[in-house]
């Protein structure tokens, strides 16, 4: 036997409060209740739902309703086009998520949208290196390398102090993955941290140096696509880095990734 849930409001009082309300926080506030409750939240929902009413001009967190995205949605060219007719003037990725999110819900399709702040005429080869990617393309580097040594590689499930492990003819040798752009001007090589900055603990906002016992191998790739390979007993204890003091420990080269192709042969046009 189903126990009905007591409830301290009517079903007028639920009407009024589902009509002046953006969402179901806020009808919790009209009928004074706490707004972050999940019983009553679903004890009003149902009731709702049994009372037929609408819910349409609800809004949450959001500065539009549906009613206006579906309207906006088949008229924008752009997502550009459509963040303006929603008001948006934030173009986060955060901001597109939520928009797309609630579109599919309501089964509109954004597939007319171009990119924001990309032109679509732009052939994938002339697209230009942006160094901002490098951090996130450098584990992949690093991987790579091992691979075509026939150095089998796992990345762990769960975050641990290091990127990846390699089984390694001199045995399992686990890697961090650095990257660096900025170029030292006393040395005039590139200048690479190699410690993380702590975010917790006594150590809160400092730079501490990795544990030997826990990382066995840096992996570097710097802004001109230099790639090296340094055991971190050699820079134990070391929070930074001149590449040019370690031009021993250089495995090889990745420029022609950090490379921009012309536009005209990308486009198959005369060079």
């Amino acid at each position: 036997m189903t126990r009905m849930r007591r409830v301290s409001w009517s079903d007028a009082d639920l009407v009024a409060a589902v009509a002046a309300a953006r969402s179901w926080s806020a009808v919790l506030r009209h009928l004074k209740l706490t707004p972050n409750s999940r019983g009553s939240m679903r004890a009003a929902q149902r009731r709702a739902g049994e009372l037929g009413l609408q819910t349409a001009h609800f809004t949450g967190r959001r500065r539009w309703t549906d009613a206006v995205l579906r309207d906006v949605v088949p008229k924008a060219r752009s997502w550009n086009e459509l963040f303006d007719m929603l008001g948006l003037e934030s173009r986060s990725a955060n901001s597109r998520v939520a928009v797309k999110a609630n579109a599919h819900r309501l089964g509109l399709s954004l597939a007319h949208l171009n990119p924001p702040d990309r032109l679509p005429t732009v052939p994938l080869l002339a697209i230009p290196t942006d160094l901002n990617q490098l951090r996130k393309a450098a584990p992949s580097i690093a991987m790579a390398w091992f691979l075509l040594r026939g150095q089998p590689v796992s990345v762990p499930v769960e975050p641990v102090g290091y990127d990846f492990v390699a089984a390694t003819s001199e045995g399992f040798k686990t890697v961090q993955v650095k990257t660096c752009v900025r170029i030292d001007e006393s040395t005039g090589g590139y200048l690479v941290a190699i410690a993380p900055r702590r975010n917790h603990g006594a150590d809160r906002g400092r730079l501490v140096p990795y544990d030997p016992d826990e990382v066995d191998l840096l992996f570097i790739v710097d802004g001109g696509g230099g790639m090296y390979l340094i055991p971190m007993t050699v820079v134990a204890g070391r929070t930074s880095l001149s590449l040019n003091a370690y031009a021993d420990y250089r495995c090889g080269g990745a420029a022609s990734l950090l490379r921009t192709v012309d536009a005209g042969a990308a486009s198959g046009a005369p060079g």
